[in-house]
């Protein structure tokens, strides 16, 4: 019954502003910020905290057995502590004052934290299969990016697609990385204002590479085409995290604006697949066709073409891109700022650097070495995403306490790598601690996840941002003006929230 009337917020306000559309047909839609007046607007807010409070109030539990943090309220738990700093760094500081594993709750969700690496290696490798992917919650207002991709699968349509996909990201893609990197690279690191913002120009750079490798466009469609339609929509993703009722808000204009940028997205990008069908079709025809990017990898691990396989492609496109883009671009904003506040590290990135791309022929990027230790560490100091969700899919003991089905479960990556007990100093940005990465123990890093579950993009990821950090700091001398220290506490992935701008001079 409560599960009915959840749904009571979404329907009501759907059917009256429908109404008011259908009845009224110059209503505005797209052109005024409110579909309904003013008092309208806030009765209809009303009727949801009405109808809502029952389901609030139905659960409101903790895990027995494990430490709480204190200032919880009736109904919405440790939600409002969340408001008043940022998530990441208040769920750091509970695990250093309650512990490894801690629990919680938002609203009427059981939540915990854990640190622990022997819990940490049951929910990401022993019990995986028990810790489902955490759609309806974490996931849930990124849906109309992640689709049914890989990130949000569970089980066997998982377990396939991984399969499928595995050997090409790892390995087979590698091979145009670099040269992708560098088109991009000169296309988008080209600086004519006297101080820019390299989180910015990060951003697009990266765009094009993944956009690139997925779908064989040049820099300049990356951004005008597919960018265009795509930085929108994630724009409003990341708005819905921290304002749920913007999802639910058909009132808004940025509800029906958020629609038909997902439409005009999903469109586009079906377009390039169909066309690349009809390219496969024509060409193998002739003998001639060889796969060459993303799209051509999802098309040939598909058995047949149709409606579901193409928007199953599609959702896989939008996925990639948004794990592609977004992470690197921050983890290069934060490895520029920290290269360049520490003089020590930018004369070894620099040396590093001269002997990679000073010499002629094809640079040997097995060599940059400093480089990725670089990008290492500013994963280990900024944990660019800073928790993973999973949920229990069965009742299941772990130490003696019971963890019940339902439950939400959250990898604490910003705890594990701030903690001293992991590494020494964990405030200072030292990249020799990873001068050996075999050395680095299990469970103490993990801006990748581990077990069968981690990302099958990192390889990618990191030779993409190497080749990035170690060239702009062989070409360029640079200096923060502004930003890159502070976090934007309220956008995943984290970035500087000033951006980084820089000063820049040529080095050669």
């Amino acid at each position: 019954m409560l599960s009915l009337l959840a749904t009571v917020p979404i329907i009501v306000p759907t059917v009256l502003c429908l109404t008011v559309c259908i009845f009224s047909p110059t209503f505005p839609i797209l052109d005024n910020p409110y579909l309904l007046s003013h008092s309208t607007y806030y009765t209809l807010i009303v009727i949801e905290l009405v109808i809502l409070l029952p389901r609030l109030l139905g659960i409101s539990s903790v895990v027995e057995g494990l430490p709480v943090p204190s200032n919880s309220l009736p109904i919405f738990g440790h939600a409002l502590s969340f408001t008043s700093t940022t998530p990441w760094n208040l769920m750091s500081t509970w695990h250093s004052h309650l512990g490894k594993t801690y629990t919680f709750t938002l609203f009427s969700r059981p939540c915990i934290s854990t640190t622990d690496k022997g819990f940490l290696h049951l929910i990401l490798h022993k019990n995986h299969s028990k810790f489902g992917k955490d759609v309806v919650f974490t996931y849930y207002p990124f849906l109309t990016i992640l689709g049914g991709g890989i990130v949000t699968s569970n089980s066997l349509r998982w377990r396939k697609k991984r399969t499928a996909y595995s050997k090409h990201l790892r390995i087979d893609m590698l091979e145009s990385v670099p040269s992708i990197t560098l088109n991009s690279y000169t296309h988008n690191i080209n600086f004519t204002e006297p101080i820019v913002d390299l989180n910015s120009i990060y951003r697009h750079l990266t765009l094009s590479v993944i956009s690139n490798l997925m779908l064989s466009l040049s820099p300049t469609e990356a951004i005008n085409n597919f960018g265009r339609l795509y930085l929108p929509v994630m724009e409003e993703c990341n708005k819905r995290v921290w304002d749920p009722t913007r999802q639910f808000g058909v009132w808004r204009r940025s509800w029906f604006k958020h629609i038909k940028e997902c439409r005009e997205l999903n469109e586009y990008v079906k377009g390039l697949v169909f066309k690349r069908i009809s390219e496969r079709i024509e060409k193998r025809k002739q003998g001639e066709y060889s796969d060459k990017d993303g799209l051509d990898l999802f098309l040939s691990s598909s058995s047949l073409v149709s409606k579901i396989i193409v928007q199953d492609i599609v959702d896989e496109i939008k996925t990639f891109v948004l794990a592609g883009h977004e992470t690197t671009a921050s983890m290069l904003s934060w490895c520029t700022a920290e290269v360049c506040f520490s003089m020590e590290v930018l004369k070894k990135l620099q040396k590093e650097a001269d002997e990679v791309w000073g010499n002629c022929g094809t640079p040997d990027y097995s060599k940059l070495i400093y480089a990725e230790a670089c990008l290492r560490e500013t994963l280990r100091k900024h944990s660019v995403v800073p928790t993973v969700t999973r949920s229990v899919n069965e009742d299941f003991t772990f130490e003696d306490i019971v963890y019940k089905k339902g439950t939400t479960v959250m990898v604490g990556i910003q705890g594990v790598h701030l903690d001293p007990e992991n590494w020494v100093e964990p405030e200072v940005f030292k990249p020799e601690r990873f001068s050996k990465f075999e050395d680095v123990k299990e469970y103490t890093f993990l801006p990748f996840i581990g077990g069968p579950r981690n990302c099958l993009g990192q390889y990618i990821a990191m030779l993409e941002a190497k080749i990035v950090i170690s060239k702009i700091f062989y070409e360029y001398e640079l200096e923060v003006f502004e930003g890159g220290r502070e976090k934007d506490g309220f956008v995943v992935p984290v970035v500087p929230k000033d951006g980084v701008k820089v000063k820049w001079k040529k080095r050669r």
